[in-house]
């Protein structure tokens, strides 16, 4: 049974009381494009890495370590070991 919230969800690492940027919200939409078993906690580098690369200005300025940021930002989205392997 997986550990994350439904997709069309957004994800649960953010206060819910403080509204999603249009940065933030696109970063989510760009994770949850990814197939589930691209979509792990190992999987986060990579997605940071293709971030930094391709959209730098979807990270807030002075974030010192972007993979930490997306998993705050990515939160019950992120599928857990086991899911992802199952979808693979």
């Amino acid at each position: 049974m997986p550990t994350h919230v439904n997709e069309g969800a957004e994800p649960m690492g953010q206060d819910e009381s403080v509204p999603l940027t249009a940065e933030e919200k696109e970063l989510i939409e760009l994770w949850l494009e990814r197939p589930p078993r691209q979509r792990g906690l190992d999987q986060v580098q990579d997605f940071a890495d293709w971030v930094l690369s391709h959209r730098p200005h979807l990270l807030p300025k002075g974030a010192d370590d972007a993979r930490d940021y997306l998993v705050r930002l990515l939160g019950d989205s992120i599928e857990s070991d086991a899911d992802s392997s199952a979808s693979g």
